[in-house]
């Protein structure tokens, strides 16, 4: 049968630009609905070029991790967890910025609905990261002209308070393209854990539109996780609300190894329609699996970039 994906995120937020002479920011965001987070940061510029900078931050987030056995769900649990990070940045003619910097946080997976897992309970983490991210995207709701890709490596240590060990990779890039109102656009998302074995709270998900579109949110889920992405789209409105229709194909899936990324991938794909409202990017329409998923799904909030305020 049919199933409907439902994902509402309002995400809120306040910013000063004016805390001294060199254009350093405070900023306060928050988010409500199937992931509730806030985060408390201070972009702080070094020197008059504006090109260094540090940036501390605080943050908690409660978010759902919905278990699944033959489309159907088996368990769902809720994470919460909160911490503060600080990175050493410079940025990059205002189009790119390379970090680097420590995390700390501490938090909790306890089963709503199902049966108990052993592993749920409280943990410690921390991390050391290496950031790098280029946007020209002119728009990150909908965009139609530019580029973004962003590489990420994240390490978990003891010496840092980690409960577990691992190493990760994360590579999102994203191109769009528009001539009159055609938007041809295409993405590859590469998450790999390329060493240890990661927790509950660091597996990637699959799942909602153009992340393997037949699946739920989190409905297939693992260590390593890879989607390429083709889309075209046809714009339908503009002026105060933008919007526009298209169709996506989709190829990859979750691996136990990294290196096994994109063999023996699925396809997946879907039809939909999307508008920049007033209150965020909103999404609806239908998305199919070759192992014969079908899924309606609507979704309020962002697709493309960051989704997590973590990382």
């Amino acid at each position: 049968p049919d199933a409907v994906t439902n994902g509402f995120n309002l995400r809120l937020g306040w910013l000063k630009t004016d805390l001294d002479e060199l254009g350093s920011e405070l900023r306060i965001a928050g988010q409500v609905g199937r992931e509730t987070s806030l985060v408390f940061d201070l972009y702080k510029y070094l020197d008059r070029s504006a090109k260094f900078f540090i940036l501390p931050r605080v943050f908690g987030e409660t978010r759902e991790l919905t278990e699944f056995i033959d489309d159907e769900p088996t368990s769902i649990n809720e994470l919460e967890q909160y911490g503060a990070d600080i990175a050493l940045g410079r940025e990059f003619s205002r189009h790119a910025a390379l970090t680097v910097g420590l995390r700390a946080f501490r938090g909790d997976v306890e089963t709503l609905i199902g049966e108990p897992d052993p592993t749920d309970g409280s943990y410690g983490a921390g991390e050391y990261f290496l950031d790098w991210t280029y946007d020209r995207l002119d728009d990150r709701y909908l965009p139609n002209n530019g580029i973004f890709y962003r590489l990420g490596y994240f390490g978990a240590a003891d010496w840092l308070g980690s409960d577990d060990e691992y190493d990760q990779l994360q590579l999102t890039g994203y191109w769009a393209k528009s001539v009159g109102r055609h938007i041809l656009s295409g993405g590859v998302s590469v998450n790999a854990t390329v060493g240890g074995i990661a927790p509950k709270y660091a597996i990637f998900s699959a799942g909602g539109l153009f992340n393997l579109s037949g699946y739920n949110l989190g409905e297939s889920a693992g260590q390593n996780l890879g989607v390429l992405t083709f889309i075209y789209q046809y714009e339908i409105l503009g002026g105060f609300v933008p919007g526009r229709v298209g169709a996506s194909v989709e190829y990859g899936g979750v691996k136990d190894d990294w290196e096994d990324l994109f063999q023996q991938g699925e396809f997946h794909g879907s039809v939909h329609a999307g508008f920049n409202t007033p209150i965020g990017p909103a999404y609806l329409g239908f998305g199919v699996g070759e192992g014969g998923q079908r899924r309606w799904f609507m979704k309020l909030g962002r697709i493309f970039g960051r989704t997590s305020i973590i990382r």
